[in-house]
């Protein structure tokens, strides 16, 4: 599945929790059936795009001139984002931990990024895929890395 979708209209702002069951039995025997369905997230997420994006973040960080035990953590952070967001339902939190996780490393090791780098495009391109289906702003996920978006 390389998009997770919203109902048509949700008119939650991105959450749908619905709950129905039939339970017609009162005692040690009783049995019922409960389906469930969520939707936790703003929008959906290209999980194709973003895969893309983190990929040319993971080999933008190898010419970024980082400490290498800066180099592994922020690489290793991108590859559990992909993990993540290759698993049939993808978890917001989960997105959003490992982005953060990212942006610490890189600020951890006092990382300049250059505007117009290639390091800067793919973070901002994450930051702009990543933001609607976290359901934050495209700036707030920018802040993560430490960097504006244009």
């Amino acid at each position: 599945m390389s998009e997770q979708k919203p109902p048509e209209n949700d008119n939650m702002g991105g959450w749908q929790i619905s709950v129905g069951g039939d339970v017609g039995a009162i005692g040690p025997n009783a049995q019922g059936t409960i389906n469930k369905t969520t939707y936790g997230g703003g929008q959906p997420l290209d999980v194709e795009a973003f895969k893309a994006t983190l990929m040319e973040l993971y080999r933008a960080l190898g010419s970024a001139n980082l400490p290498d035990m800066a180099l592994m953590d922020a690489q290793g952070g991108v590859r559990q984002a992909v993990k993540v967001v290759e698993q049939k339902e993808v978890q917001p939190t989960a997105v959003a931990e490992h982005l953060k996780q990212i942006g610490s490393t890189l600020q951890q090791a006092n990382t300049t990024i250059q505007q117009g780098s290639q390091l800067a495009a793919s973070l901002q391109k994450i930051a702009t895929i990543a933001a609607p289906f976290l359901g934050v702003g495209a700036r707030v996920v920018a802040g993560w890395f430490g960097i504006p978006l244009p």
